[in-house]
Parts: C-alpha cells; sequence; structure tokens
C-alpha cells in the first residue's frame, strides 16, 4: 500500500514538472487524477495516455484551453463506475462535461457549484443518488444539463431559475418530488424541458407560459394536477407537447389551435372531460395526437380528418359515441388508429381501408354493428388488427388473405358467423389469433396448421397464442397439421365440438396453456397427450361432453339388446353400468348386453367412464330409457314408411330424411355388422332431416334403425372411407 502512495506521488511530481505553471493547473491535474481513481479508470473501456508522461491534452476525451487549463471532459460511454470526487470542483474553466452512459453511483458533489464557466454538464444514464445539489444554480452560463435516467430525489432547486442562458434541461426518468419550480419560468432561453417520469405533484406554473422559445415540453408521467394552462397555449414555437399520463383534469381549450407548430401532442392517461375540440382540425402539422384514456365524451370531430400528416392517433379509452367518421380516410399518412374502449356505434367505414399506410388498427369494445369491409384486404401493411368485443357480423372476407404482415388478428366476443376463410393461411406473420366466443361454424381450415408463427411473442404488446374456444363448428377431429404450430405456447379450443385429437404433446414442446375442455373427447384423445400436465403447463381438459345422445326407444320383446361405450379404446379404462341410477355390479365391460329382453328390463340405462392414468375426468352418458312391446321386428333393408337416406356409400356425411307424416320424437340407432351398437340419438323438434358424421367409424357395413311410434324401421348402409 505504501509502494502505490508512492508511484501515485511520483506521477504527479512528474506531471507537475512537465507543465509550463503551477496553481490552476496544477489542480486540474490533481482533478483529473482524483476523477481516473475514483471511477475504477483501470477499468475504463479507453484510458489512452492517463497518469502517464505524456501531455494532459493526449489523454483520451481531455481538451486543454491554450493556456493548458482543461476546457472539456468527455467520457461517455466509456464504463467509468464508482463516484464522482468532490476535486471535480477544482476544474473550474471546464466548460463541457460529458459523462454520460455509464455506471456512476453516489451525489452530484456540491462542488459542481464552482464551475461558473460550465456550459454543458451531462451525466445522464448512470446510477446518480441523492438530490440535486442547489449549488448548481452558480453554473449561471449553462446552456445544457442533462440528468436524465438516474435515481436522483428530492425536489428540482429554484436556483435552476438564474440559469437563464438554458436551452435544454433534462431531468427525466428520476424520482425527484415536490412541485415543478415557477423559477423555471425565468429560463427564457429554454428549447427543451423535459421532467417526465419523476413523482412531480401540483400544479404546472402558469411562469411556463413566459418560455416564448420554448419548442418541447415533456410532463408526462407524474402526478400533476390542475387543469391545462392557457398559458401553454402562448407558447406558438411548441413542436411537441406531452402531458399524459398524469391528473389533470378540466377541457382541452379552443385555444389549442394557437399551437400551430404542434408535432406532438400528447394527452393520453389523464382525467380530461368534455368534447375534443374542432379546433384540432387546426394543427394540420401534428404527425401524433395521443388523447387516450380520459373522459372525452361527444362525437369525434370529423375536422381531424383535415390532418393529412398525422402518423398516430388514439382516442382510446373514452366515452365517446357516435359513428366513425369517414372522413379518416383522407388520413393517408395514418399508421395506427386506436379507438378501443369507447361507445362508438354504426359500421366500419370501408373508407378505413383506404389508408394503406395503416399498421394497427383498433377498434374493439365498441357498439360496432354491420360487417367487416371486404376491402380490408387493401391494407397490406397492417401488423394488429382488434375487432373483438363488438356486435360486429357477417363472415370473415376472405381478403384477409391478403394481409400477409398481420401479427395479431382479434374477432373474440363478435357475432361473426360462417366458416374460417382457408385463406387465412396465407397470413403467415400470425403470432396472435382469436376467434373465440363466435358464431363461427363449419369446419377449422388445415391451413391454420401453416402458421408457424402462431405463439411468438408481439414485441411490447402480448404474447402470441391460438384462440378458437367457443365455436359452432361442425363436429370434427383438430386437424393434424395443427402439430406443426411449434411456437405454440398458448391453445385454447374448448366448447368447440372437437371430437378428436391428434398427438400434440410431443409436437408442441413449449405449450404452456392447454384448454380443451367442454368439447367431445374421449379418453383415447387425453391419454395421448397426458405428458402435458406432467409440464408447468395449465392443461384444462375436464369436462367433457356426455357420450351419446338421450335415446328413448322401445324394443321388441325377446330381442336382444346390446349398447357399447363411446369413450374409446384404451385399456386403462374403468367402466360402471347403471339401471335407474343404481349400479349393475357384474357389468363392468365396454359393453353391456341383454341377450333376451323381457319386460323387467325396462328402464333407464347410463354408464360412467374413467381411466387410470388421466385423473380428475369422469365420461357420463346421456340417459339411454328402453321399453319392451310384445313384437316381431321388420327385417333389415325394409324401407318403410317413407325414409330414405344418401348418398350410399358414404366417407363423410350421411343424409337421414323422414316424411313430414311421420311424429316426433324418434330414435336412431347406429349398429356395426356385429351388432355392436355405434351411437344413438334422439331426433326432436321441426326439422326432418337429419345428418350423421361417420368420421369415427371405420369402412364397412352398418345398420341404421329408426324408432317411430313403437315401430322399428331398419336401413342398411356402407362407409367407404
Amino acid at each position: 500500500m505504501k509502494n502505490i502512495f508512492i508511484i501515485t506521488c511520483l506521477k504527479i511530481i512528474i506531471l507537475a514538472g512537465h507543465m509550463s505553471g503551477q496553481g490552476s493547473r496544477q489542480g486540474d491535474s490533481l482533478a483529473l487524477v482524483a476523477i481516473y481513481n475514483s471511477t475504477n479508470g483501470s477499468g475504463w473501456y479507453n484510458n489512452t495516455n492517463w497518469l502517464t508522461n505524456n501531455p494532459i491534452n493526449t489523454w483520451y476525451g481531455v481538451t486543454l484551453k491554450a493556456d493548458g487549463r482543461v476546457v472539456t471532459l468527455n467520457l461517455s460511454y466509456n464504463g467509468l463506475s464508482g463516484t464522482i470526487p468532490n476535486d471535480i470542483g477544482n476544474l473550474t474553466t471546464i466548460n463541457d462535461i460529458s459523462l454520460d452512459n455509464n455506471q456512476i453511483t453516489g451525489p452530484i458533489p456540491n462542488e459542481i457549484g464552482n464551475l461558473t464557466a460550465l456550459t454543458n454538464l451531462i451525466l445522464w444514464n448512470n446510477q446518480l443518488t441523492g438530490s440535486i445539489p442547489n449549488s448548481i444554480g452558480n453554473c449561471i452560463k449553462l446552456t445544457a444539463l442533462s440528468l436524465s435516467v438516474n435515481k436522483l430525489i428530492g425536489s428540482i432547486p429554484n436556483q435552476l431559475g438564474n440559469c437563464n442562458n438554458l436551452n435544454y434541461l433534462f431531468l427525466r426518468n428520476n424520482q425527484l418530488t415536490g412541485t415543478i419550480p415557477k423559477e423555471l419560468g425565468n429560463c427564457i432561453s429554454l428549447i427543451e424541458l423535459t421532467l417526465s417520469t419523476n413523482q412531480l405533484t401540483g400544479t404546472i406554473p402558469k411562469e411556463l407560459g413566459n418560455l416564448i422559445n420554448l419548442q418541447r415540453l415533456y410532463l408526462s408521467s407524474n402526478q400533476l394536477t390542475g387543469t391545462f394552462s392557457t398559458e401553454i397555449t402562448g407558447l406558438v414555437l411548441l413542436t411537441d407537447l406531452s402531458l399524459s399520463r398524469n391528473q389533470l383534469t378540466g377541457e382541452i381549450p379552443k385555444s389549442i389551435k394557437n399551437l400551430s407548430e404542434l408535432k406532438l401532442l400528447g394527452l393520453g392517461g389523464n382525467k380530461f372531460s368534455g368534447t375534443i375540440p374542432l379546433e384540432i382540425g387546426q394543427l394540420i402539422k401534428l404527425t401524433d395526437l395521443y388523447l387516450w384514456g380520459n373522459s372525452f365524451s361527444g362525437s369525434i370531430p370529423k375536422e381531424i380528418g383535415n390532418l393529412s400528416n398525422l402518423e398516430n392517433l388514439e382516442l382510446s379509452q373514452n366515452q365517446l359515441a357516435g359513428s366513425i367518421p369517414i372522413e379518416f380516410g383522407k388520413l393517408s399518412a395514418l399508421q395506427t388508429l386506436y379507438l378501443e374502449r369507447n361507445q362508438l356505434t354504426g359500421s366500419i367505414p370501408k373508407e378505413i381501408c383506404n389508408i394503406t399506410n395503416l399498421q394497427e388498427l383498433f377498434l374493439g369494445n365498441n357498439q360496432l354493428v354491420g360487417t367487416i369491409p371486404e376491402e380490408i384486404g387493401n391494407l397490406i401493411l397492417l401488423r394488429e388488427l382488434y375487432l373483438g368485443y363488438t356486435n360486429i357480423d357477417g363472415t370473415i372476407p376472405i381478403s384477409i388473405g391478403n394481409l400477409t404482415n398481420m401479427q395479431y388478428f382479434h374477432l373474440y366476443e363478435t357475432n361473426i358467423s360462417g366458416s374460417i376463410p382457408s385463406e387465412i393461411g396465407n397470413c403467415k406473420s400470425l403470432r396472435y389469433l382469436a376467434l373465440g366466443h363466435t358464431k363461427l361454424n363449419g369446419l377449422i381450415p388445415k391451413q391454420i396448421g401453416n402458421l408457424d408463427s402462431l405463439g411468438l411473442e408481439i414485441p411490447n404488446f402480448t404474447q402470441g397464442g391460438l384462440f378458437l374456444d367457443s365455436c359452432n363448428f361442425t363436429p370434427q377431429p383438430l386437424p393434424p397439421l395443427f402439430t406443426r404450430l411449434r411456437n405454440l405456447q398458448r391453445f385454447w379450443i374448448n366448447n368447440s365440438n372437437i371430437t378428436g385429437l391428434p398427438d400434440i404433446a410431443s409436437p408442441l414442446p413449449i405449450l404452456k396453456e392447454f384448454k380443451i375442455q367442454n368439447n367431445k373427447l374421449t379418453f383415447d384423445d387425453i391419454e395421448k397427450n397426458y405428458d402435458i400436465a406432467s409440464r408447468d403447463t395449465l392443461f384444462n381438459y375436464s369436462p367433457q361432453d356426455s357420450l351419446g345422445v338421450t335415446t328413448d326407444t322401445t324394443i321388441n320383446q325377446n330381442r336382444e339388446f346390446r349398447i357399447r361405450t363411446l369413450a374409446g379404446e384404451t385399456t386403462n379404462n374403468l367402466y360402471k353400468w347403471f339401471k335407474n341410477g343404481v349400479v349393475i355390479p357384474s357389468a363392468t365391460s365396454k359393453e353391456f348386453v341383454i341377450t333376451s329382453l323381457k319386460k323387467s328390463d325396462e328402464g333407464v340405462y347410463s354408464y360412467q367412464v374413467t381411466n387410470s392414468v388421466v385423473a380428475n375426468l369422469i365420461l357420463y352418458s346421456r340417459l339411454i330409457t328402453i321399453k319392451v312391446q310384445d313384437g316381431t321386428p321388420v327385417e333389415e333393408d325394409e324401407y318403410s314408411n317413407g325414409i330414405t337416406f344418401e348418398p350410399n356409400p358414404v366417407n363423410n356425411v350421411v343424409t337421414f330424411r323422414f316424411p313430414e307424416k311421420i311424429q316426433f320424437p324418434i330414435s336412431l340407432n347406429i349398429y356395426d355388422a356385429l351388432g355392436n351398437q355405434m351411437t344413438y340419438l334422439h331426433l326432436s323438434g321441426n326439422s326432418h332431416s337429419y345428418q350423421f358424421d361417420v368420421h369415427n367409424l371405420a369402412s364397412g357395413i352398418y345398420v341404421a334403425r329408426a324408432t317411430v311410434n313403437g315401430t322399428v324401421f331398419s336401413m342398411r348402409f356402407v362407409v367407404n372411407k
């Protein structure tokens, strides 16, 4: 330790010997050595010539004046750590200090106030703590003070009002408290004032209206109260005004029109009320208009359609009513349009589809009606489309397939019907697809399996996923192509008439949410996917729909009665059979048979199936009511009473048609060639035709038996796949 001290002293003596004078220049050198030692100079990214015998003006980042005094110190982005030493106050002739974008900790020394020649003090993006020293008000030549992105606390010194040469004051992203000093109104040279993202309270001082040269004012993300100061509307050079995320109240004054140079107007996240003034339509240089998250009411001014330079328009989360102005179609530069969470009515104007630069369109959570314009396909740059939680109906336009850049498509909780167009498979950029809780029907297109980006996170927005829950799809197994969606983390397809699943567990290794409850799945489907439950995955598979259909049928005495469960063929199933709600002790197989029916066999039958692998799920059958009567059954293939069906052979759906004279209810049972009952159906209502999907039946010969008013009619058909 003693040797280090001697070496340091020798270096200082050598440095002093290389100078043409003593006094203040020596003080500068001592200050630089102190800065080096206090900020871990040996660990800097660049410390060329520091603490060597080379002239100080060759030390990295140091510039001297003609008289040998330090005039600038620029060590930005240089890996400095540690604290700023008090000795920095000895650099009394320095003009510029730039220590930004390092890892400096500790307070700003009070001695900084000694630097009366200082014009630029740039310390932003460090980890400075403590308060801003009042002495900084002595630096009256300051033109730029940047202390943003630190951990500074306390209030903003009133003494900054002495610095009337300040052009730029940056204090954002700290933990500053108290009010905005009215003395800042003395800094009439200010061009930019940035105090956002602190904890400032109180009102906006009317004295800021004195800053006639101000072009950019950022006060967002504080706790400011009071109203929109009309003094601000006198700052006619303002290009940027951001007051977002405060607690400001009242109305926007009509004098806002005086700010004719405005490009950015940010008032979102406050408590402003009243109507949006029509005069905003006169701010023709506006590129960004943010009024979201307030209590604005009334209609959206059509005059906003005059803002031909507008790129971003956010009016969401207000109480706006009326229709979307068709004049918005003139906003050719618009890239984002956010109108969600209002009380807007009417339809989606097709004129919006003229905005070919549009990338984000959010209209959800309104009372919109009508259809999605077919012209939506013109918005080929669209990345995000949110129409959920509205009353829109009709079908998804085929032109949706043109939106190959779309990452987010949300139609949740709408009245959209029809089938999902296969063209959606062209939207290869999709990461989030939400079509659940709609009236969609038909078959799920296998082309969704081509959307291999589904599930990827949308930067700065949301996690991806596929949501097809609570739809009225035609009963169908999930297309095997869905196993290609390897990026999928959230997949909801519950309550959507799904009758079968491929093995999803293995090919979708990062699945975190899988909701398949309230479908028509059996243990065969769930058991092969049960490995998902062993991963850190939300796997909702219970309950499932009851098996079969409620049946009320009459069968002739002495005939065989055979019921086969529809719970799948896995050997891990366990069966219980019931008659009139009481367990039949001897019946534990997948099939229940009475070889010769007697009158005493009449009753209500049902079964329950559990599985030794799949926990917490019981599959219940619907009730099967059997009545036994005397008589002889008709022979198979006796086409009686005008009942017909087609096609035959069948590979997809067979349609049974019953004459108008037949009275309901009708029991329809399907048997295979061995007499095994494959399904039982109870038909009631007014429809005299019924479609039966044979996808669960293997190729072969089957018999359909219809029981009408106690009479049995049998029909033979062939399944050929």
